[in-house]
């Protein structure tokens, strides 16, 4: 898309990741990686989301139609039942349009993923949840005189843990998880409840735990979720697939961004290298199923690799229990990489990339000067 350039403008100056006790004192850092290669927590490329999702907004829009205030309520796919038509899709505001494909990349908790397993008399249930729930927000907290552009991580007691970072030195980026809340935001989807829960849980948590739960009763930017991943196979059915956390979300493992967009380069790649337009404008639907099996072909092996390890107990708890012990424990790890400058300790910030695993190459996608 050319977008390069213009990512990289708005990369977030982060220099690295310390990890610090309740009275701030540092333990560990590790520097951003600004050469390529195996990443530490802090990438090359480290961007926010509203950033991201604006460059993408723009770089697109005059080729895109969006429609905003409204999703999905249903579909219909013709080509399951072999009339060999459109999908057609109804909204929420009631209208209704047909389409070639149908992208389902609305989360999670995607309503087209369940619309499309419907279909099936015994739907599997590809949503498997962790025993995290994760609180996102940002607060007016301005950066003290000195303080340098790195993401800072808290442990506490109890397994509350607190992420923070700024990308100016006005507001400060906010990541709050914790074991104990699953139960309690269980159904409860009313911000202020959730804001509620998730304050009595952090209010004592050590460190800036007070002040930030301050903040976060008057926060007008908060939203969380549960920890969870899908393990779905396959991606698609019909003229229908998914796309991003979607069809293949990791958990917050920091992966979730990458998988989403390299998917979506995959399966642009495939269907510009597969589908072939009739005279009439629509599109041939065997070279459409032959372009959604070589995306699944090409991206399953990537999303295997970073979906390691996520088993759950039937608890929910991913067999998993944290000690305080354990505090105390992982600072000293963590002072002894930094004396030792192991700043790429595998444990941490392992290479996911799967061996012999490499990006295709789409030269059909090569954008071309006018």
């Amino acid at each position: 898309m050319g977008l390069e350039a213009s990512i990289r403008a708005k990369c977030v100056p982060e220099l690295g990741l310390q990890l610090v006790d309740s009275d701030g004192r540092r333990w560990g850092y590790w520097p951003a990686n600004e050469s390529g290669g195996v990443q530490a927590f802090t990438s090359e490329v480290e961007i926010m989301r509203g950033d991201l999702c604006q460059i993408l907004h723009d770089g697109a829009k005059d080729k895109v139609r969006y429609k905003f205030g409204t999703s999905i309520a249903r579909y219909t796919d013709t080509h399951t039942n072999g009339q060999g038509g459109p999908v057609r899709v109804e909204f929420t505001d009631s209208t209704a349009e047909n389409y070639d494909l149908l992208v389902g990349a609305d989360g999670l908790y995607s309503l087209t993923r369940k619309l499309m397993l419907s279909a099936d008399p015994n739907p599997p249930n590809p949503l498997h949840a962790l025993n995290q729930s994760i609180g996102y927000l940002k607060v007016p907290i301005a950066a003290e005189p000195g303080e340098e552009y790195n993401a800072t991580a808290y442990i506490g007691t109890k397994g509350r843990c607190l992420l923070t970072r700024r990308n100016n030195p006005h507001e400060l980026q906010v990541y709050l998880t914790s074991p104990n809340l699953t139960k309690r935001l269980q159904n409860i989807q009313d911000v202020p409840t959730q804001k509620q829960i998730f304050a009595s849980e952090f209010r004592n948590a050590g460190w800036k735990a007070a002040e930030i739960v301050e903040q976060l009763l008057q926060s007008d930017d908060f939203y969380s979720q549960h920890e969870a991943y899908i393990r779905l196979n396959p991606w698609s059915c019909g003229h229908v697939t998914l796309l991003g956390d979607a069809g293949v979300c990791c958990s917050a493992n920091g992966y979730g961004t990458s998988c989403a967009v390299v998917g979506a380069y995959i399966l642009a790649g495939e269907l510009v290298r597969h589908v072939v337009a009739k005279a009439d404008g629509s599109c041939r639907s065997q070279n459409v199923q032959t372009a959604l099996a070589c995306y699944e072909k090409k991206l399953r092996p990537f999303v295997e690799v970073l979906q390691e390890g996520l088993d759950e107990e039937e608890d929910g708890s991913g067999g998993f229990q944290f000690k305080d012990w354990y505090i105390p424990v992982i600072q000293h790890l963590a002072w002894f990489a930094s004396l030792f400058r192991v700043y790429k300790l595998a444990w941490l910030f392992s290479d996911r990339c799967p061996k012999g695993w490499k990006l295709p190459d789409y030269p059909e996608l090569q954008i071309k000067s006018s």
